[in-house]
């Protein structure tokens, strides 16, 4: 973690990284063993897993039903020309045409893709993962992602800087996870929340019950002391 957190791939650049924050390796995995057995001693202060009842869970699952709650989305595949400095528009509309003709020859859709398209997944062969509903910046595109059938090649679609044909692949509509789904998800949480709770309250009985002080505090009291005064 420390060399992905620094980008180092050595103990002494990860303990030079550290020491320009203000702390030794040796004195960071000195707290790191503390941490450690501190939260191993409040985990085991904990009394027991918490049985779950179906109808806690079904609570739990009308309370939050927005976080169950998923867009449309689509996945598709995209062919792009791009116009410009370098090219027409009306170069470009003739160039993406021309490749629209060759999908419908029976040319793969990836291969043209792949060797002719300036799209930025054309070396992925213009697949395009799923895309949820009105995410895109082009209005022409969103509206193309979820009213197109499904296999069919749109027409030509202009966005400001760049001509496009796409395929949509697969869509699914929006929806809810059923609760059936989400139970074992939801029993964990809740479990997970049982837990962390336990944990907090030892804590706080803890601060509680223990006396705290510092090297410091009998200096504070001096310090608060009036000085005697001398005639």
């Amino acid at each position: 973690n420390l060399y992905e957190r620094f980008g180092v791939t050595s103990v002494a650049e990860v303990d030079q990284a550290l020491r320009a924050e203000g702390i030794t390796l040796t004195q960071y995995r000195q707290q790191f063993i503390e941490r450690t057995m501190a939260g191993t001693w409040a985990r085991q202060q904990i009394t027991g897993e918490k049985e779950v009842t179906h109808q806690e869970m079904l609570d739990y699952y009308h309370a939050h039903l927005a976080d169950y709650e998923f867009p449309a989305k689509s996945r598709w595949e995209q062919i792009t020309v791009d116009f410009g400095a370098t090219r027409s528009k009306q170069e470009a509309y003739r160039q993406l045409a021309m490749l629209g003709n060759m999908v419908l020859d029976g040319v793969p859709f990836a291969e043209v893709a792949r060797k002719h398209s300036s799209g930025a997944t054309a070396n992925e062969g213009g697949q395009r993962d799923w895309t949820t509903k009105y995410s895109l910046v082009c209005e022409q595109l969103n509206k193309a992602l979820f009213e197109l059938p499904v296999g069919q090649l749109s027409p030509i679609i202009e966005d400001r800087s760049s001509f496009h044909i796409i395929r949509v692949l697969e869509r699914r509509a929006a929806g809810r996870t059923e609760f059936l789904e989400a139970q074992t998800e939801i029993r964990k949480k809740l479990q997970n929340d049982d837990r962390s709770g336990q944990i907090k309250k030892y804590i706080e009985r803890v601060r509680e019950q223990t006396e705290v002080w510092t090297i410091f505090d009998d200096f504070a009291t001096e310090e608060s002391q009036p000085e005697e005064s001398t005639y």
